[in-house]
């Protein structure tokens, strides 16, 4: 019995590490995404292509070019550089 529990301890222990551990994992899979690679003035033409062409921007933080800021610091960045934005 007190090698059961200590393997049933082990167990629960390694599950809490390894799921600890899949967690990290998917916190860095963005890092690696294909938009992370794209070079800024690519981003910055596809930034420019979401603003509305028939009226100005809505200062919404559900659209652009308010919600481009919030995808990450380098978005922010290259929003925050453009004067049409």
């Amino acid at each position: 019995e007190k090698q059961l529990a200590e393997i049933q301890l082990s167990l629960e222990q390694l599950t809490l590490k390894r799921d600890s551990l899949r967690k990290s994992v998917e916190s860095h899979r963005a890092l690696i995404s294909p938009a992370r690679r794209l070079p800024g003035d690519i981003i910055q033409e596809i930034f420019l292509r979401c603003l509305p062409s028939k009226s100005n921007a809505v200062i919404s933080s559900r659209e652009a070019p308010i919600k481009l800021t919030q995808i990450c610091s380098a978005w922010r960045d290259i929003a925050v550089s453009l004067p049409p934005l």
